[in-house]
């Protein structure tokens, strides 16, 4: 569809956002939300276009132009059409599913050829890029660090989530001195719930019945089995719940994050289910069956006593309502913020899963002086969070990198050597799909040759006579038998 430039169009910015959005994420989700409406408080007539797994639902939910991240042509012309591009936020630069050099540019990149194929695209063609707030790790292979590496160099503006993230990529050999550097916080810090949020978190609860002075625990589990396996876990965690339940007459919401049917690690709704049936005192376990909004949340986690989290979004918004929690350690990303906000007694490694009890027990008793502590740190963490938008701002007011006549004709070569590998690629297809149809082919005329034997054996008295043996058999038979 061709798009229809207006006077205002002409005279706003338009910024070009690229992160793990469209996937019904509600971290994400608080994510994108969280940077927009930053970048909006430093410059409000600004004009998004969002690089999104789902451009339907992206478009509706936050009512912004969005294009698919598959469709590589289409997503070449919105960065032509940017004044910046955004990469995040997000721990985008990992490699538990691998990294597959030979998918820049095309339909099946994924990970960390998805996030690099934005950052290449700006670089062709003039636009500044920033990685915006991301977390780095992990990264297990060397082709994982090479290709982070060649990444992050292309970017004007990097600021990372975390330090452990910093310490990373210097041990990868990125130049991490330099100014283009910084280490804030994750966007989410700056979210912050409108007074309906509330209302709506206060109508939820409502409806679940709770007995008065009983401890209210927001659970926020996702599916995991690296390293160890999901039921073993979550028995482990249902019996302590439970365990907690009996002993201080607890009240549990299991509160999803992400419902996609992709797969176990994208279904939350489906783990806590699995969860609550594991719950003896299940008249005390409450089910939230959709994924609210990252505010709704917020506010939902404001109104309970502690959250158990175990996403990263979810102990930030635990932090942001500054309601204590238990978070379980599934990712180095959650072990690290807790640690950056001196808040390491209350987290836990999943496979240390056994020791949950306690820690939830800790949690109850120390929440008070725990709250205090959080509300401390809120102040600071909304400074850092508001200073990525601050840092794209500038960018958007400057120049973009101007490419080399170098650097261009080394895309086209890469371009080059990309089609010709597609081309074998193909070529592997077409010889195995012709060996298929010579095998085919082959079976068929012996299936042809069998059919036509066995049709001159029914024809020959041979046959014939052993048909009419046959039947004088079956008489005998059952004249025996009478």
């Amino acid at each position: 569809m061709q798009h229809i430039f207006t006077g205002w169009e002409l005279m706003s910015k338009r910024i070009l956002i690229g992160g793990y959005y469209g996937g019904n994420n509600l971290g994400d989700d608080a994510l994108l939300a969280a940077i927009m409406a930053s970048l909006r408080k430093q410059k409000n007539d600004l004009q998004f276009i969002v690089a999104s797994f789902d451009p339907d639902a992206t478009r509706e939910k936050f009512n912004v132009e969005s294009v698919h991240w598959r469709e590589i042509t289409e997503l070449a012309k919105s960065v032509q059409r940017s004044d910046l591009v955004l990469v995040g936020g997000g721990g985008l630069f990992q490699d538990y599913w691998g990294v597959e050099p030979e998918t820049y540019f095309r339909k099946k990149h994924g990970g960390i050829t998805t996030y690099g194929t934005l950052v290449k695209l700006a670089h062709l063609f003039g636009k500044p890029c920033m990685l915006y707030a991301v977390g780095v790790g992990p990264l297990y292979s060397m082709e994982a660090r090479a290709q982070t590496r060649d990444i992050f160099s292309m970017c004007m503006a990097i600021t990372l989530r975390d330090q452990s993230s910093r310490v990373l990529i210097k041990n990868i050999g990125c130049d991490v001195e330099t100014a283009a550097v910084i280490v804030t916080t994750d966007p989410v810090f700056s979210l912050e719930p409108s007074q309906d949020d509330h209302k709506k978190a206060v109508e939820l609860i409502s409806h679940f019945p709770r007995a008065t002075g009983s401890p209210l625990i927001a659970v926020s589990l996702r599916y995991w089995e690296r390293e160890i396996a999901v039921d073993q876990w979550t028995s482990s965690l249902a019996s302590q719940l439970d365990a907690f339940i009996r002993s201080h007459n607890a009240q549990i919401i299991l509160t999803p994050f992400q419902i996609n049917s992709e797969g176990n690690f994208t279904d939350d709704l489906a783990l806590n289910r699995m969860v609550a049936e594991k719950i003896a005192n299940s008249q005390n376990v409450f089910l939230i069956d959709k994924v609210l909004s990252a505010a709704e949340m917020q506010a939902l986690y404001q109104q309970c006593d502690l959250v158990v989290a175990m996403r990263l979004h979810a102990a930030i918004l635990a932090l942001n309502a500054a309601t204590p929690m238990v978070a379980l350690s599934y990712d180095p990303k959650v072990q690290s913020m807790m640690e950056e906000n001196a808040l390491d007694a209350f987290v836990l490694p999943l496979n240390e899963h056994e020791r949950f009890g306690e820690s939830l027990e800790r949690a109850w008793q120390e929440r008070e002086v725990t709250k205090k502590h959080i509300q401390s740190l809120l102040p600071s963490l909304r400074l850092q969070a508001a200073k990525n938008a601050e840092i794209a701002i500038q960018l958007l007011n400057g120049f973009g990198h101007t490419p080399t006549v170098e650097e261009t004709f080394a895309f086209i070569f890469e371009r080059f050597e990309q089609m010709q590998t597609v081309d074998d690629e193909m070529s592997g297809v077409k010889n195995n799909l012709q060996l298929a149809q010579e095998k085919m082919d082959a079976l068929i005329l012996e299936n042809k040759h069998l059919n036509s034997r066995i049709q001159e054996m029914e024809n020959s008295r041979g046959w014939k006579a052993l048909e009419r043996l046959r039947y004088i058999y079956r008489k005998t038979i059952g004249f025996l038998k009478k």
